[in-house]
């Protein structure tokens, strides 16, 4: 079964699409792709995907698939250390240069959103009707 999963995780990078490779896309690649003598069962593979995002070796968004994060790290790290292994011997000299430290990038802020508090209606005003005396007037004779 572990050939299952290898085939998988090599076929999303192979199709390299942006918001993930679709279940179908996925399953064609390993059909075509899986080690001589072994046989394509669908049961198989869909559990071993079921199991690689539960494990956090894939991620689910929408209909696609994609590889997390930390197992593209974990990926990365592998590869690199056998490069550097084969870097030929170089001469010290008698100067050393300091190396600037890494600048370390700010973390990204989560946005969230917040809820708009339901608006408290008042009660209608009442209208205030003012009441105007009539004055007296005297006719002057």
């Amino acid at each position: 079964m572990s050939y299952y999963k290898e085939t998988i995780l090599k076929g999303i990078t192979e199709l390299n699409e942006r918001s993930g490779s679709s279940l179908q896309a996925i399953k064609k690649y390993v059909q075509s792709n899986l080690p001589k003598g072994k046989e394509y069962k669908n049961g198989v593979f869909l559990l071993t995907i079921k199991r690689a995002v539960e494990s956090g070796t894939l991620v689910k968004v929408k209909g696609s698939y994609k590889i997390s994060a930390e197992t593209k790290k974990a990926a990365a790290k592998k590869v690199v250390p056998k490069k550097a292994a084969k870097k030929p011997a170089t001469k010290k000299s008698t100067t050393t240069k300091k190396k600037a430290p890494a600048k370390k990038s700010a973390p990204k802020k989560k946005t969230t959103v917040k809820k708009k508090a339901p608006v408290k209606k008042s009660a209608p005003k009442k209208k205030v009707v003012k009441k105007t005396a009539k004055k007296a007037t005297s006719k002057k004779k």
